[in-house]
């Protein structure tokens, strides 16, 4: 199995979210962006969008992507929207994670999930969002919009953490759009994120020129165009 999947979420329940909408220009043409390079890697997209990424379907979703692999199998799993992060155990550490349709999903549970894979598999998640690095979209001076959750809402929604489990064996990168106290940019309507942008535009300049790049020299070239542009700094962990 060589799969993808990609989600993209230009906006959130408010019903949800007390009230707040979370829109963004970009995260569903990052999506698109996302698999259109993931075909050319030889792997076999899906793409949900906005409202048909509840926590359920990400959930179950990945869960099952993450079951079916065997070793020496890939998965893709990117991810474009708000991030959230929250100061928690009485001010000592932070809690973060992303912003699905109906709810935030904690960096705890997805790392229970992605735990799951199989030894000598290979995952490889890339996450355009503010606080991806400790896995937010925020404002950018230079941008009209930013990605990042309010503090406000995330207080009232963060629920207790899961246990985290044993690290699996299998090879798990994350190409993070920024550091976890950094803020991601969503980019100027009808273009792409700022990370997703840099990553699909470092892949199209090695696939034009008949080159596959390893992960970690895709991240490289990604990272030296982002940070020309943005103020915010890509990590690979």
């Amino acid at each position: 199995m060589k799969a993808s999947l990609h989600l993209g979420l230009n906006c959130v329940d408010p019903a949800r979210y007390c009230g707040w909408d979370g829109a963004l220009f970009n995260p569903e043409r990052d999506a698109a962006a996302g698999a259109a390079m993931a075909t050319l890697m030889g792997f076999s997209p899906m793409v949900l969008l906005s409202k048909n990424v509840s926590c359920d379907v990400f959930r179950n979703t990945v869960s099952s992507f993450i079951r079916q692999l065997q070793p020496d199998e890939e998965f893709l799993l990117h991810y474009s929207g708000h991030g959230w992060r929250h100061l928690e155990n009485y001010g000592v550490s932070y809690h973060e994670g992303i912003c699905l349709y109906d709810g935030l999903f904690s960096d705890t549970e997805l790392h229970n999930i992605l735990s799951m894979a199989a030894v000598g598999s290979d995952v490889t998640c890339i996450w355009d969002c503010c606080h991806a690095g400790g896995l937010d979209r925020a404002y950018n001076p230079f941008l009209a919009r930013g990605r990042r959750a309010p503090e406000a809402v995330v207080r009232i929604m963060t629920q207790p953490e899961k246990e985290i489990k044993v690290k699996s064996g299998a090879a798990i990168k994350h190409l993070c759009a920024c550091g976890d106290q950094e803020t991601a940019a969503d980019g100027d309507y009808g273009t792409n994120g700022a990370w997703t942008g840099s990553v699909t535009g470092a892949f199209d300049g090695f696939y034009q020129r008949g080159e596959t790049p390893s992960w970690e020299l895709l991240f490289d070239v990604a990272k030296r165009d982002c940070e020309q542009f943005y103020q915010q700094h890509p990590v690979m962990k």
